[in-house]
């Protein structure tokens, strides 16, 4: 009875050391497993903060050619949408060049051609271009004068010449062909004015009230050469005024004003209805 108690206990024993034994046997590849798992950890870890320190890097090179990009945006080369943009351009800037060539070229081919010598009925102004602006004038043609007449436009009333090697024009009702015509006005007479500098300036009688458009000037003379020694009085807006004559050549008109007789540009003022006086 005491011998198998014995032997039991001894198997026991035996049974717990070898138990003990194996436990301890297993104990160093624990280690080392756990030693590879947490040098694992610490490999991915690594490869982890490589990952994100590449990309924070790419990310900073972006920004950095991205900011030279935008502050050197003024010089860069023109990509190829642009270059299709700036040929539309050209091209467009290229066709209203051609247009505005055929405009000028319809409004000079208005004229019908011919080829007569024609002189002044009494003195008219030649012009730069055919239109009533005084800065356009370059010359008097006097009666008895002649010029080559090498155009006549019915619609607009003006007449294309030469004058000096330069083509001028002057208003057709002002000219004849009749080099033996002989002016109705002349020195002495109330419609023609030899101004300061010279010029001859004829007007056409008329009766009607005008106001000016805005503070007008009226003057000894119908011209602005002298400056303001020739100016007498001012007239407002809504002041009216009994004109007399006018030249639509020179673009003067004549007016009464506190008994004397004046002389006020024609564009400044406006005809009075009867209804209004």
């Amino acid at each position: 009875m005491n011998e198998r108690s014995n032997e039991r206990m001894n198997g026991r024993s035996q049974g717990a050391g070898a138990n003990s034994k194996e436990g301890s046997d297993e104990a160093p590849y624990r280690e080392a497993d756990e030693e590879l798992g947490l040098e694992g950890d610490k490999t991915l870890g690594s490869a982890r903060n490589a990952v994100t320190f590449g990309a924070l890097l790419a990310l900073l090179v972006l920004v950095a050619v991205f900011c030279v990009s935008v502050r050197n945006g003024s010089h860069r080369d023109a990509g190829p949408e642009e270059t299709l943009i700036a040929a539309d351009r050209a091209g467009t800037d290229g066709a209203e060049a051609d247009r505005a060539e055929t405009d000028a070229s319809a409004a000079d081919g208005e004229f019908v051609q011919v080829d007569e010598t024609v002189t002044a009925k009494d003195l008219t102004n030649l012009h730069a271009e055919p239109a009533m602006v005084h800065p356009n004038i370059v010359e008097q043609l006097r009666n008895g004068e002649t010029l080559t007449r090498t155009g006549i436009n019915e619609e607009t009333g003006w007449s294309r010449l030469v004058w000096e090697g330069q083509t001028v024009y002057a208003v057709s009702e002002y000219l004849t062909t009749d080099l033996d015509y002989r002016p109705s006005v002349g020195p002495g007479s109330r419609n023609f004015f030899l101004t300061a500098d010279h010029n001859a300036v004829v007007f056409q009688d008329c009766d009607d009230t005008v106001t000016p458009k805005e503070y007008v000037n009226l003057r000894s003379e119908p011209s602005t050469s002298q400056g303001d020694t020739t100016v007498r009085a001012h007239l407002e807006a809504g002041e009216q005024v009994h004109r007399t004559g006018y030249s639509e050549d020179a673009g003067w008109s004549r007016v009464e004003y506190d008994g004397k007789v004046l002389y006020v540009v024609s564009s400044y003022m406006e005809t009075v209805q009867e209804e209004t006086r």
